[in-house]
């Protein structure tokens, strides 16, 4: 009998919150990215699931992380980085790392990071300097990221790894 009190004690509890508040809802949606990756600027590192019109980005300062060669974690809420997923409502077109209006697709959904680990290391530094831009190669690697849009679908992605991105070279 006593258990059976406890039982409904605890169900009560959880009947009485909003789901968002005392529950942890698995992901409705599973991201996997294996495809190669592109990059620009300071950086920019992308890859993109064409079918599925999907373009998955991670922007960082490498000034603001003190970025060199050693391989750093952060984590996904470190305001130096950003992590998204873009989602088109067709093709995606040139959305990254280019200079030319209009030769993109129309964003419907931006699937933000909440949580996870991001893991930046410089390869290659300095392949060219000019008074505009230094290039050098990254590989950032991604673990266990939560995503949500703006609908309060979730989403994980368990990791990816772009390798010897280049990168620090402006559009143009």
């Amino acid at each position: 009998m006593r258990n059976l009190i406890g039982l409904l004690c605890l169900l009560s509890i959880f009947y009485s919150c909003e789901p968002k508040n005392c529950c942890v809802l698995p992901p409705q949606r599973s991201f996997s990215f294996e495809e190669a990756a592109s990059g620009c600027g300071n950086f920019y590192v992308y890859k993109e699931l064409a079918e599925e019109h999907l373009h998955l980005y991670v922007q960082a300062d490498r000034d603001a992380l003190n970025l060199d060669l050693t391989e750093q974690e952060f984590d996904i809420s470190n305001e130096a980085i950003t992590v998204e997923v873009l989602q088109f409502d067709g093709e995606i077109g040139q959305y990254a790392c280019d200079d030319v209006a209009n030769d993109q697709g129309t964003v419907i959904s931006t699937w933000s990071a909440l949580s996870g680990e991001v893991s930046i290391q410089i390869t290659r530094d300095s392949i060219s300097v000019n008074p505009w831009e230094t290039t050098y190669e990254v590989n950032v690697k991604l673990k266990d990221v939560f995503f949500e849009n703006e609908q309060n679908e979730n989403a994980k992605l368990l990791e990816t790894n772009f390798k010897e991105v280049y990168v620090g070279w402006l559009p143009g």
